[in-house]
């Protein structure tokens, strides 16, 4: 995750990577953890963001985040996404 503003330890230990040929303007993917192992690092799954990786770092806006999934809504191409905590602040 570097270069990214996600965090290396408040994060869910959980990440995929969509690839392929595929024809679309945007998609919403949902990430399901029902494990509670899964989330590392002390993290707030209602303070997670997505970060989606293919070259660089993009990160699309979240839809429903609970203490079991987390949505991540309008991504416009594909690559490996990671769910995690910001690791620092965005900046506008």
């Amino acid at each position: 995750m570097a270069s990214s503003i996600l965090s290396a330890t408040k994060k869910l230990n959980f990440y995929t990577t969509l690839n392929g040929t595929v024809a679309f303007d945007s998609y919403n993917a949902t990430i399901g953890f029902a494990n509670p192992a899964n989330i590392q690092g002390g993290a707030n799954p209602l303070a997670f963001i997505a970060g989606n990786y293919n070259a660089s770092w993009t990160y699309p806006s979240m839809g429903t985040l609970t203490s079991t999934s987390a949505q991540a809504t309008g991504i416009s191409n594909l690559g490996a996404i990671v769910i995690a905590e910001a690791g620092c602040a965005i900046v506008a």
